[in-house]
């Protein structure tokens, strides 16, 4: 096998990937597919598991992103009802005028954190490559 190949997991260890990623502690996974506590506290170390992981953990963020952004939607329109609303409670039309607002913000935030990220990559990328620091003037 290559040196930098990763090994094939068995069924067993793909199950107790997958249990793992979803929440279950190693030591429970284990005991869920039939193995002793202690195998499954070192199977969670392996790379090959541990990118298994990452992997179904991946898709499970992914799986939920996408579900939010539907409900997003829907929950934005309901907020756009009520402050249209000329005969909704005051208060229920102020709440709906704060978690807009709140959701803008946050929303300006996620985009100034993508934005540090994007220079903070580059900057690495740069030292790795040895290129020299930019000067400020």
């Amino acid at each position: 096998m290559p040196t930098n190949a990763v090994p094939k997991l068995t069924p067993k260890q793909k199950q107790f990937a997958a249990l793992v990623a979803a929440g279950i502690p190693p030591s429970q996974a284990a005991v869920q597919i039939g193995i002793a506590p202690r195998t499954g506290r070192k199977w969670a170390t392996l790379p090959a598991v541990v990118a298994e992981i990452d992997a179904i953990s991946g898709e499970i963020t992914r799986s939920v992103k996408l579900k939010l952004r539907t409900l997003a939607e829907k929950a934005l329109g309901a907020l756009e009802k009520v402050l249209s609303d000329e005969n909704a409670p005051a208060g229920a039309r102020v709440n709906a005028a704060k978690s807009v607002l709140d959701l803008l913000f946050r929303l300006e935030e996620a985009k100034e954190l993508q934005e540090i990220e994007e220079r903070l990559t580059a900057m690495e990328a740069m030292l790795r490559g040895g290129a020299q620091w930019p000067t400020v003037h």
